[in-house]
Order: structure tokens, then C-alpha cells, then sequence
């Protein structure tokens, strides 16, 4: 028997091409995963230009996925929103999007054995400055 492994394919681009629901992936220098193609499911999440996903597993075997999303504003300016999704069922379902009241971009999740979640960030200097933290 062929050893399995999820893999859960985030994409960030809302509805996808029937084409895409079942695909292959290529191992590439195999270590511990086995030399053949793997299949996988893409699951769409989010919305067109959420950005730089990032996801890690709970103890509990809960996936947590952070983005970010660009609102554009006048004056050539960006509002940058960090967003939180969930799936308790391995990522074959996700959450709506929660929207975080957090400052910073290219949100980064780490979860410590005990469960404790930081989700780190960072900072442009002009959203500094106009934060008043500069």
C-alpha cells in the first residue's frame, strides 16, 4: 500500500477551473516522502489578492491560515487587512474570513506545544510614524 499524506492546497483565488480539482505533486529530491506523484485537492479560500498565506496545526488538529488582503485608498495608499481562517476537517472546509485587529503585514504563525498562537508581523515605517510608534 502507498503511503498517503494531506495535503491541503490553500488557494487564495476564489472559484477555480474544474480543471484544477484533482492534480498531481511532483517530489522533487525525495527524503522522507516517496518518489511518486502525489495526488492532491486544491480548496479555494479567500478572495482574488489575499496574499501570503501562512498555516500551522493546533494541537488539537485544528488548521489556522493567515493572509493579508489590499484595500486600495486614495491618494495611491493601501489599507492592509491580516485575515484568519479555520478548518477543524484537515482544510477540506475553511471558516469565513476573520478579520484581525492587528497591525503589520505578511502575517507569520507559530504554535507552541501547549497550544499558545503568535502570529507575528511586520511593520513599514510609514505606518509607523502615522501610528505614532516611530
Amino acid at each position: 500500500m502507498k503511503p498517503s499524506l494531506v495535503f491541503v492546497a490553500a488557494l487564495l483565488l476564489g472559484p477555480i477551473h474544474a480543471a484544477y480539482a484533482a492534480d498531481l505533486i511532483t517530489i522533487r529530491n525525495p527524503k522522507q516522502l516517496p518518489a511518486d506523484p502525489m495526488t492532491c485537492e486544491r480548496i479555494p479560500l479567500g478572495e482574488a489578492d489575499d496574499y501570503k498565506p501562512c498555516m500551522a496545526r493546533l494541537p488539537d488538529g485544528e488548521l489556522l491560515l493567515t493572509a493579508f488582503h489590499q484595500h486600495k485608498r486614495d491618494g495611491n495608499k493601501v489599507m492592509e487587512q491580516t485575515l484568519l481562517f479555520r478548518s477543524r476537517d484537515g482544510g477540506r472546509t475553511w471558516s469565513a474570513a476573520e478579520r484581525l485587529d492587528l497591525l503589520g503585514r505578511e502575517p507569520y504563525l507559530t504554535v507552541l506545544k501547549d497550544g499558545t498562537v503568535f502570529i507575528t508581523g511586520h511593520l513599514l515605517g510609514k505606518v509607523a510614524e502615522i501610528k505614532g510608534q516611530k
